[in-house]
């Protein structure tokens, strides 16, 4: 029969060969940690033996009565299972990698603790249903709040699986049914207080098992997909607004002094007004018989304007600051008034790349 204080010395050489594994796959072949940890793992295990030979040192009573004693107030338990379970899901992430490799660490943890509380109430009495009532006021205020945290974490993420996985409207029906199933269930329970705990409780663990598989299924098919929908300050949707910003902060100067466009291409120019007390336009030059102007932007507004022209120099202006605000528009492309290159041999002109830079604040 194993000793108490021999379990814990086991415990720790198991943690500790555990730990040294993790070492060992993620320390890049570190030695000294591991051999430190695998020098605790050999030590907890001699001194583990060593409890189960002596007894723990006790020679007041005969080892089969304390054995006989020890398995009378022994009380139920599923910490070995669930403390392999943890080992177990352990190795798992250690060689898948991801979260698994906590969620096991978090599992033997508080399995540990647990064994250990249960282990100390099952000697401290030998009454032993006194012993079971000293645990529970113990454990139950650590315990209940920490299932209660769990299970909500675990409804929670099984549940937006589920909605994710579903189309639009298919996720809206699917949360009113949810809802209404949970409130026809409470008031079923508030109006018939007799029914009995185990038809409550098997309700809850049907819903319960039920709601961890869609949420299985529905994090295995994966979240539908989502159209991307950009809206402008003011929830107008977003026009192509391009990739030409002209944007004045101060009535000193534009942000930019010059913006370069295509020539003979259709190209909008947005006019931002990042100066808050001020109100500001923009004004092209030269374009036409009448100058390009947008209405007046106050501060924090934008503007566009729709413009297409051929290759030269234009000049724009905010007009109620014509001295200090002004700028040159570059529309660059081939001018035949200006063009200097020199022609082909076989007298064809070649045609001359064209580039467009936009100038942002």
């Amino acid at each position: 029969m194993i000793t108490t204080g021999a379990k814990w010395w086991f415990a720790v050489a198991g943690l500790s060969v555990v730990a040294s594994v993790a070492w060992l796959a993620f320390s890049d072949g570190e030695l000294t940690g591991l051999l430190t940890l695998l020098s605790v793992a050999v030590a907890t295990s001699i001194l583990g033996v060593l409890g189960v030979v002596l007894r723990d040192g006790d020679g007041d009573e005969e080892p089969a009565a304390a054995s006989a004693r020890a398995a009378a107030m022994a009380m139920p338990a599923g910490w070995p299972a669930l403390g392999g379970l943890g080992v177990g899901v352990t190795l798992v992430g250690l060689a898948a990698g991801g979260a698994l490799f906590y969620v096991g660490l978090a599992i033997v943890g508080v399995v540990v603790v647990e064994w250990m509380v249960q282990g100390w109430a099952e000697r401290a009495t030998d009454d032993r249903a006194e012993n079971a009532a000293l645990r529970k006021r113990i454990m139950y205020p650590l315990e209940i709040p920490g299932l209660a945290l769990i299970g909500i974490v675990a409804v929670l993420l099984a549940f937006s699986r589920v909605l994710l996985a579903l189309p639009k409207a298919g996720s809206t029906v699917v949360a009113i049914v949810v809802a209404t199933l949970i409130l026809a269930g409470a008031a079923l329970v508030a109006t018939r207080p007799r029914l009995s705990a185990s038809l409550i409780t098997g309700l809850l663990v049907l819903g319960g098992v039920g709601l961890l598989g869609g949420g299985i299924v529905g994090a295995v098919a994966g979240e539908r997909e989502f159209e991307p929908h950009e809206e402008e300050e003011g929830g107008a949707e977003e026009e192509g607004t391009g990739d030409f910003v002209i944007s004045v902060s101060g009535s000193d100067g534009f942000d930019q002094d010059e913006l370069r466009i295509p020539a003979d291409e259709a190209v909008t120019i947005t006019f931002e007004n990042l100066e808050d007390d001020i109100p500001h336009s923009l004004q092209i030059q030269g374009l036409g018989d009448e100058d390009l102007t947008t209405e007046e932007v106050a501060g924090g507004d934008t503007a566009t304007l729709e413009v297409e022209a051929p290759a030269g120099e234009y000049t724009f202006i905010d007009p109620g600051f014509p001295n200090d605000l002004e700028g040159t528009l570059v529309v660059e492309g081939e001018d035949p008034s200006t063009n200097e290159q020199p022609e082909n041999p076989d007298g064809g002109g070649e045609d001359t790349e064209t580039t467009s830079e936009v100038s942002t604040p």
